[in-house]
């Protein structure tokens, strides 16, 4: 069951510390969103790679890259850097601005394809394990392995193109495929309810399992 009061307090922080990143128009949509890069074992999580496609419609796009080794404690590395970016949210955000405008997107952060489509449509949002940008992250459901951030308007309409190439749909917005949920969360007369999540048949996978495909 959702924790409300965790979920929108985060929720609150997480709108307000995005609002601030996004207004750097220097940097790539790989990178406008992940400002915060944790040093895991001397190693900073992401890097950024220039990448040529020589499509009609996507000639480059700067993507990003994880550095990870092949190591047992990265089982859970969605759940460790979860925990380090909302600390880091927590300690460098003083302003608070309550008219911020976007939508909720839910990933099921223990399933990937790793086809490269969703990143692509989201010109590097999304990354090649179909995970939203890290300063984006503000609630996270180990039980059924979902991961909810908040997504600035001026990308939603990228980001919705991501969600409809993403094969297994793992990507899904809450107010239209998770309704009851957040009609419970935002209180819209509706009772406390439980929740079942399908990986529409995809495999699903332990982060260890992508991380070798990662380093091999």
């Amino acid at each position: 069951m959702i924790d409300k009061k965790e979920f929108l307090s985060n929720l609150k922080l997480t709108k307000n510390y995005c609002n601030d990143k996004i207004q750097d128009s220097s940097k790539s949509l790989a990178s406008i969103l992940r400002t915060i890069n944790p040093t895991i074992r001397k190693t900073q999580i992401f890097d950024y790679e220039f990448t040529q496609f020589g499509y009609s419609d996507i000639e480059d796009l700067t993507l990003v890259k994880w550095n990870l080794n092949n190591d047992q404690y990265y089982t859970d590395i969605v759940e460790n850097l979860f925990r380090k970016q909302l600390s880091i949210k927590k300690e460098n955000t003083k302003k608070f601005n309550n008219k911020v405008s976007g939508r909720i997107l839910v990933s099921e952060y223990q399933c990937s394809v790793t086809d490269g489509a969703s990143e692509v449509e989201a010109k590097g949002l999304i990354d090649i394990y179909d995970l939203p940008p890290i300063d984006t992250w503000f609630y996270i459901d180990k039980k059924n392995d979902l991961l909810f951030s908040w997504i600035p308007e001026k990308f939603t309409e990228l980001i919705n193109q991501a969600v409809l190439v993403n094969c297994l749909g793992m990507l899904r917005w809450m107010d239209t495929d998770y309704k009851n949920l957040y009609g419970y969360v935002f209180d819209e007369n509706l009772e406390s309810i439980q929740y079942k999540v399908g990986n529409k048949g995809g495999n699903k996978s332990k982060l260890l399992q992508f991380i070798k495909k990662l380093m091999s």
